[in-house]
């Protein structure tokens, strides 16, 4: 067998590599290949504990991503047992760190060995926890055939600095859910306070966009600042021009006023009435937002006509 050494920057170069898998599964089989290759031990295994495969959460029994090198019946046995009953994991879970077959004392005498892991003739067995937040999310299971090198300090350093960088993966990884999930919780209360507004901009071909979607947008945009693209709110603009179509001229009839609020709506004949003239003074702009009253000099100068150019759609997200 074969071992590498623990390189300066080995475990930055992993958790790269770890971070590209686009999914548990695929990290769980990075993983695997790379503790194939670096400490030449064949026997591998991969088990979330409280999420299945797929990263949704499965309580109780820890369930498999990956499996390298071990058949079939030895994964039934073991599995079947329980992979919390082998006492090297049992002990890994306790202290939460690497533990070999060598931490447990009399470990060949233990029920679990004679049942599953000495008919496949096991000699040399590592575990490695990964704690994210807390918690055990996984373990890495290293192992070996009779006649192998006994397990050493230096191999469990070396499972330790794997472990560590698919950590890091994991723990990403749950991150990124962790903000999806909060932004779509966030969007599913707005849409309540709004009135489902969202949803009926999901037929904006039928219509215009219904009162008090700005505000709505401006919510959500909100959210876009602080989630990323995961919680970009609906596409405002694509409905823009039904809502100003031909017959929206500068008098601002009743349904280019539509993307307004009922309290702007209301107040906007006093707003456009005599004492608003083109210079727009702050009172007549109170009734926007503070976006729109931003974007309003540019959209009310001498080049915004009916046509509504770019810099007029300034208030609504870029879709």
């Amino acid at each position: 067998m074969r071992r590498a050494a623990i390189e300066p920057g080995l475990g930055l170069a992993l958790a790269g590599d770890f971070l590209r898998a686009p999914d548990v599964p695929t990290l769980a089989a990075a993983v695997l290949r790379a503790v194939e290759r670096l400490t030449g031990r064949p026997r591998l295994g991969f088990y979330l504990h409280g999420r299945d495969a797929n990263g949704r959460g499965a309580p109780g029994e820890p369930s498999r991503a990956a499996s390298a090198n071990v058949s079939e019946l030895f994964l039934a046995r073991y599995e079947r047992e329980g992979v919390a009953a082998d006492p090297v994991v049992a002990a890994a879970l306790t202290r939460r760190r690497v533990t070999s077959n060598l931490d447990v004392g009399r470990w060949r005498a233990t029920d679990h060995y004679r049942r599953v892991s000495s008919p496949h003739r096991f000699a040399a067995v590592v575990i490695a926890p990964l704690v994210v937040g807390g918690r055990v999310a996984a373990t890495l299971h290293v192992g070996d055939a009779e006649g192998a090198p006994p397990v050493d300090p230096a191999e469990v350093a070396l499972v330790g600095t794997i472990a560590a960088a698919a950590t890091l993966a994991l723990e990403e990884r749950e991150r990124d859910e962790a903000r999806r999930d909060e932004a779509l919780r966030a969007f599913a209360a707005l849409e309540g306070e709004l009135g489902g507004g969202a949803r009926a901009l999901g037929a904006a071909g039928r219509g215009r966009p219904p009162a008090g979607e700005l505000d709505a947008a401006d919510a959500a945009r909100s959210l876009v600042d602080r989630h990323g693209e995961t919680a970009r709110p609906p596409a405002l603009a694509r409905s823009w021009p039904a809502a100003r179509g031909a017959a929206a001229t500068p008098s601002e009839p009743a349904d280019a006023l539509a993307p307004l609020t009922p309290r702007q709506r209301e107040a906007w004949p006093a707003a456009r009435g005599a004492a608003a003239t083109p210079s727009e003074p702050a009172d007549a702009l109170a009734p926007l937002t503070p976006r729109q009253r931003e974007a309003w000099p540019a959209a009310r100068g001498a080049a915004a006509t009916p046509s509504e150019p770019a810099d007029a759609l300034a208030p609504l997200t870029p879709r």
